[in-house]
């Protein structure tokens, strides 16, 4: 939560930028004048929301990637092993695993998320109350399906990012055990 609510500005910029294309000339451009026409506190919308899908998504991250890895160790290592690293090689492959689950595990928070970010914003009506009032309201016009649009687009992103940080785990894990 701490890292979500630290960067959350620049993504909430980020979305702005992509979903209105031409309004703001970049980055800096977005950050200034979503300060100065909306208030300092507009960097922050929907912030909550951030870090309500937070939950979903880590916890999912890290149990399957810690129930991978355990299978991995039993079916691959050996007796006696489970506290050995894996290495950056399965650590890749595992967290894209992670990365997957996490993903799946955490989209109809995020979806509604961005729903709830965007509303009102470059000429958008506000349609949701709140992030749960959106999530039903996706149910009821799309169906349980609607909470999952785009979670293909996603998975593209979030499964190398989490493939990435397990495997520079697993490598510093290693190297951490060598020195030890």
């Amino acid at each position: 939560m701490v890292c979500i609510s630290s960067v959350y500005p620049l993504d909430l910029a980020r979305g702005r930028i992509t979903t209105s294309p031409g309004v703001y000339k970049g980055l800096g451009d977005a950050l200034v004048r979503i300060s100065k026409d909306e208030g300092v506190g507009a960097l922050y919308k929907g912030i909550s929301h951030a870090n309500i899908w937070a939950i979903p998504y880590y916890a999912a991250t890290f149990c399957s990637y810690d129930a991978a890895k355990k299978l991995y160790v039993e079916g691959y290592l050996g007796e006696g092993e489970e506290k050995r690293s894996v290495g950056p090689g399965v650590g890749l492959v595992l967290g894209m695993v992670g990365g997957c689950c996490g993903t799946v595990a955490g989209f109809p928070f995020e979806s509604a998320r961005r729903k709830m970010q965007l509303q009102g914003v470059g000429g958008r009506p506000a349609m949701y109350k709140g992030l749960f009032d959106c999530m039903g309201g996706v149910v009821r016009t799309e169906g349980i399906g609607g909470l999952f649009g785009g979670v293909s687009a996603n998975i593209a992103k979030m499964a190398p990012a989490s493939a990435i940080t397990f495997s520079c785990y697993e490598s510093i894990l290693k190297n951490l055990q060598t020195w030890g």
